[in-house]
């Protein structure tokens, strides 16, 4: 999707990157993944040419380029709206699953600030969670080769604003680990927070074991999945953007 905006020649320093110009719209009690560009609008101040021009032409470009794996809306003012689709919402989350996992099975003792401790915890559960899982018989103990049941008739099966507050702070998370390159330690702070404080409103809201695992095995799965992400976001920011490993491993 981004290499999709990036149809215009980078004339200035704001479109070396079109995400950017990508914000995600934080859709309150809305089941659904919706990005607002702007890119629209910086090309028309750039170049001189009329927004509602421009922005139907990357409409264009995009829905073109979507293979139905995105819907494109332009807003009066000139904003372009980007509906994700499941199908990619899902293969992206799948992609999380499907990295090669760290060795290792050992706890280490820190100094820990409040804030860290409170991340190192998030991703410590997240292990005891995707152990508990695997001794269910939920998921495979490799996580490669689990296949995680996101979605069913083209809807995915998160459909609490729990679920969805906790995949929006991922998608955050992941979106800065693939864009920002020279973030203040505090701005990678704050992303670790947002995923682990999303993480606890999630496991306090959404079961996954006892009665969901009877009557849904399928959405157990799938928050398992969400868990196993989280694991692996949390691991990255702690290790890559913090420069502090975890310190407890699956």
């Amino acid at each position: 999707m981004v290499a999709a905006l990036g149809i215009y020649p980078k004339k200035e320093k704001f479109l070396h990157h079109p995400s950017t110009a990508l914000i995600r719209l934080k859709n309150k009690g809305k089941c659904k993944l919706v990005y607002r560009s702007s890119l629209a609008l910086r090309c028309a101040n750039a170049y001189g040419v009329g927004v509602r021009e421009i922005a139907g032409n990357l409409a264009s470009h995009l829905a073109m380029d979507s293979d139905q794996k995105w819907q494109v809306q332009v807003s009066e003012l000139g904003w372009l709206e980007i509906e994700v689709m499941s199908e990619l919402l899902a293969a992206w989350l799948q992609s999380w699953v499907d990295l090669v996992p760290v060795q290792g099975n050992y706890f280490r003792d820190l100094g820990l600030t409040e804030m860290e401790f409170g991340v190192q915890y998030a991703h410590a559960r997240c292990c005891g969670l995707v152990r508990l899982g695997i001794g269910e018989g939920l998921i495979s103990p490799v996580d490669s080769e689990t296949r995680i049941p996101w979605w069913d008739y083209h809807l995915l099966y998160f459909q609490e604003p729990a679920e969805w507050d906790f995949l929006g702070n991922l998608i955050d998370a992941t979106d800065a680990i693939a864009c920002l390159v020279d973030a203040s330690v505090e701005r990678w702070q704050r992303y670790a927070l947002d995923v682990s404080r999303g993480f606890e409103r999630f496991w306090a809201e959404c079961n996954i074991f006892g009665a969901t695992k009877i009557r849904n095995r399928q959405l157990a799965i799938a928050r398992l999945g969400l868990v196993i992400v989280c694991r692996r976001v949390l691991q990255e920011l702690l290790e890559k953007k913090l420069n502090q490993p975890v310190i407890y491993y699956l």
